[in-house]
């Protein structure tokens, strides 16, 4: 059986990385020049998830923001004619269906929110860490996301 949808447990506190996530959620937090979770997002859809369920928590709506439509930001673009930079915001937009964004109650480890994913699907689930692909390797999580081993 195929994986075709991936769960992204995105709640957690990030205080690895204190002071930064206090303002941002450290899934945003830029390498180079995109949030780390856009390359996670991008290599899960290259390795063929269709759809993407992101766990978040407190303080984690810009996460579901990024994804979205910025109507007003792509309309000045649009108007002053910067047409690179609006195509690489729309890029970073997910197809309408492909996501969906549940809200972990409270910071508790990464296996109850897989369990409370997993309890609803009757299919394969595919896992990835954000920080896990940023520290180690995006590679790592898309080749593991391919035999199904997350």
């Amino acid at each position: 059986m195929r994986i075709r949808k991936a769960v992204l447990p995105v709640a957690g506190l990030g205080t690895r990385v204190l002071p930064a996530t206090k303002a941002i959620p450290k899934e945003l937090l830029p390498v180079v020049d995109r949030p780390v979770i856009q390359y996670v997002v991008d290599e899960a859809i290259e390795a063929g998830i269709e759809h993407i369920v992101f766990v978040t928590g407190r303080g984690k709506g810009a996460i579901e923001d990024y994804f979205d439509h910025a109507y007003e930001l792509e309309a000045q673009l649009k108007a002053k004619n910067k047409t690179g930079i609006l195509a690489e915001v729309e890029a970073s937009r997910l197809p309408a269906g492909s996501a969906s964004f549940v809200r972990q109650q409270a910071p508790l480890a990464v296996r109850y929110a897989m369990d409370a994913i997993n309890r609803g699907l009757d299919m394969p689930l595919g896992q990835a860490l954000a920080h896990e692909a940023a520290l180690f390797g995006l590679a790592t999580a898309t080749e593991d996301m391919r035999e199904g081993t997350r």
